[in-house]
């Protein structure tokens, strides 16, 4: 039984793999690094794993380095309309929860 669970569990584990190859290989693969980019700037393992092995020969928009500057600029400015403006609404995934309950100016 316990064999058969990890049998399937590997198989598992190879589709969900050759899917993420195959939907990160794509003709949209801008828009799957713009996804995650933030994650791994925001520390997801298995984004971050993607990201290295699909994301680093490619160009997208929004990358772990941009998500760094707009950090910066939300600490610096404590505005969110000034983020959006400045990188798009496709920036706010870069930031969590905690980092607009701290860096946000009332």
């Amino acid at each position: 039984m316990i064999l058969d669970l990890l049998i399937n569990l590997k198989k598992y584990l190879r589709l969900k793999v050759l899917f993420s190859f195959i939907l990160l290989n794509s003709c949209s693969e801008g828009p799957v690094c713009d996804e995650l980019g933030p994650k791994t700037f925001r520390g997801h393992p298995q984004s971050s794993y993607e990201y290295k092995e699909n994301c680093l020969e490619t160009k997208h928009k929004y990358t772990p380095e941009l998500c760094q500057l707009a950090l910066n600029d939300l600490i610096m400015s404590g505005d969110k309309k000034i983020i959006e403006k400045k990188y798009g609404e496709g920036i706010l995934p870069c930031f969590t929860q905690n980092d607009f309950k701290v860096f946000l100016k009332k």
